[in-house]
């Protein structure tokens, strides 16, 4: 990758030259689309920050809905646990979760 030296090697140059000239140009157009593409970066990134904030939020009930089944199916098979001898109570199941939603 260039360093943004048109004229590198030390050599005398005729600086108003056709060649030299669209060197500069298009070293400046380079320039530009790099300077933009990195604007869109920037602007995806935020973006992906914003929806990961919300993403751990709802996460965040979502799990706490968990432990608070998980916690209700303890509380169940201790009781279970104690009165298992009683004909026709079967062990309590957990039941299913509730699954994350997928990262963005």
């Amino acid at each position: 990758k260039k360093k943004g030296k048109d004229i590198g090697d030390g050599l005398p140059r005729l600086l108003t030259s056709d060649e030299f000239h669209s060197q500069v140009v298009e070293h400046a157009k380079v320039a530009v689309e790099e300077e933009l593409v990195q604007e869109e970066q920037c602007k995806q990134w935020d973006e992906q920050t914003e929806a990961m904030g919300l993403w751990k939020e709802v996460e965040a009930v979502q799990f706490e809905r968990n432990w608070v089944q998980r916690q209700a199916f303890k509380d169940k098979l201790v009781t279970w646990e104690a009165e298992k001898c009683r004909i026709h109570w079967n062990q309590p199941k957990l039941g299913k979760l509730e699954s994350c939603l997928p990262k963005p």
